[in-house]
């Protein structure tokens, strides 16, 4: 195990970033657009700042699952197992892209991928509010998720938000369903696409060991102040930040 990066100037950024990542997604989401600019500016490649950055975030995955069980119980269960299977094997796919993807292209791509995430981010209020009113039909929901997945196991962010939107599609979903399977998704996504970065040797598991703790302790204070914050300002913060680290890593490009 590396400990290049593990130095007294790189290790408050690393606390910090993950601090307000975990509280950003407590609070509103898109703790991804603090942490992952974040491991580029420190010096790691961003393909293994993303990599690393994924590995970081299963904790706050799984608590949103287990926070969703009780719902989960009542979800058809083949339907679930279905969707396990269809995301899993699309997440190999994103994952075997991502790991066989030549350094300088994922560089290049770092920008536009960071803005994907911030435009997902900025529409997420527009989908939530239409979440309950799509007719389209369950196949156009599959493929959407095939397409959403292999994106998500290629690069997470936004993922959560792009598969509140994808699961919208299809009318029978309740509100408190689709975020409960949206959690089991993107637990599964994200679990595999570390497996597979894992087994390339593509994470820094120092890095990814030490965010986890300051996630969860962001994560902790994020949500008791989630009750007193506006979401309005918070998301505003986000949205700036997104923006801002996106125009940085294009002018880098």
């Amino acid at each position: 195990m590396s400990l290049e990066y593990i130095t007294l100037e790189n290790l408050p950024i690393i606390a910090l970033a993950s601090i307000f990542a975990g509280a950003l997604n407590a609070i509103a989401g898109g703790g991804t657009l603090i942490s992952f600019p974040a491991l580029i500016f420190i010096g790691i490649p961003p393909i293994y700042a993303h990599t690393t950055n994924v590995a970081a975030v299963i904790p706050g995955h799984l608590g949103a699952l287990l926070g969703y069980k009780k719902i989960l119980v009542e979800v058809n269960f083949s339907r679930i197992t279905i969707l396990i299977i269809i995301t899993s094997i699309s997440a190999i796919l994103g994952s075997y892209v991502l790991i066989n993807t030549p350094e300088n292209t994922f560089s290049n791509l770092a920008p536009w991928l960071l803005l994907i995430t911030t435009i997902l981010f900025i529409i997420s209020p527009r989908i939530n509010k239409k979440i309950v009113n799509n007719k389209i039909g369950l196949g156009l929901q599959n493929i959407g998720l095939i397409i959403v997945s292999t994106y998500g196991g290629f690069f997470n962010g936004g993922l959560g938000i792009a598969l509140i939107s994808i699961l919208s599609l299809n009318k029978k979903n309740k509100i408190h369903e689709i975020i409960a399977i949206k959690s089991v998704i993107a637990l599964v996504v994200t679990l595999t696409s570390v497996v597979a970065f894992a087994y390339a040797d593509f994470i820094r598991w120092e890095i990814s060991m030490i965010m986890i703790i300051f996630t969860s302790l962001g994560g902790y204070f994020g949500a008791r102040l989630a009750q007193n914050l506006s979401q309005n300002i918070i998301r505003s913060i986000v949205i700036f930040i997104g923006l801002t680290m996106s125009i940085l890593l294009f002018i880098n490009i």
